[in-house]
């Protein structure tokens, strides 16, 4: 029998401003080359904040902060992606529309720098639920799930950051399929080949499809 696994509690964070450190809805980690840096984002009315990590015995510093827009609804929970663009990683929030539109550059040591965008002409949708990227020896790729679709968009990254649509894969129809949509998305590489691996809870189903050279995804198989 293994040993029961032993945590501790280290540190309750309470910032001075409220609206960016209470109904937070996720989190995510970004290591930098200057330093490493944990973001936050909340539902609507609040934003995404951004605190230095500095080393393990000393408490976390909130060092940015940027509201939701008014504009903003929900498209389901509220999610944090890092992605890079070019040469720069960028911070989006997803599960809010029109997020895409306010991503956040970040630095070497995770700080704020301006911002950038996913949307617009040729670019994705403002009801994206889910993001992720990956590389191929073809080139650099960027996944990503709507609002109320089982089915997932591939998109081309150019060097400048610019984006292209490659394919957009739909499950094939079924009784666990219809009125679900995704709630979990992750590329799995084992050995020279990666995988898109969707989940659904509403469906109950965990959908495998192996990614090709050129981006695309080959046959689904529901687990």
């Amino acid at each position: 029998m293994n040993p029961a696994m032993r945590y501790r509690h280290i540190a309750t964070y309470i910032g001075p401003q409220a609206p960016f450190v209470t109904n937070i809805a996720n989190l995510r980690t970004y290591a930098g080359p200057d330093g490493h840096a944990l973001y936050s984002i909340t539902h609507v009315g609040g934003g995404i904040a951004a605190y230095r990590i500095a080393s393990a015995d000393q408490p976390i510093e909130m060092i940015g902060t940027r509201p939701h827009a008014a504009s903003m609804g929900y498209a389901g929970t509220p999610n944090a992606s890092i992605v890079t663009l070019g040469d720069d990683p960028v911070l989006f929030g997803t599960g809010l529309r029109d997020a895409l539109g306010a991503g956040i550059r970040l630095d070497g040591g995770g700080g704020f720098r301006d911002g950038a965008r996913l949307t617009g002409p040729g670019g994705l949708p403002g009801d994206v639920i889910r993001l992720g990227q990956f590389q191929t020896p073809l080139g650099d790729f960027l996944y990503s799930a709507r609002d109320g679709q089982t089915a997932f968009d591939i998109w081309r990254l150019s060097g400048d950051g610019r984006v292209s649509h490659v394919t957009q894969a739909a499950l094939p129809p079924g009784p666990n399929v219809q009125g679900t949509e995704i709630d979990a998305m992750l590329v799995a590489t084992l050995g020279d080949r990666s995988f898109v691996v969707s989940a659904s809870a509403t469906g109950n189903y965990v959908a495998v499809q192996m990614i090709h050279a050129d981006g695309s995804v080959g046959t689904t198989h529901m687990l």
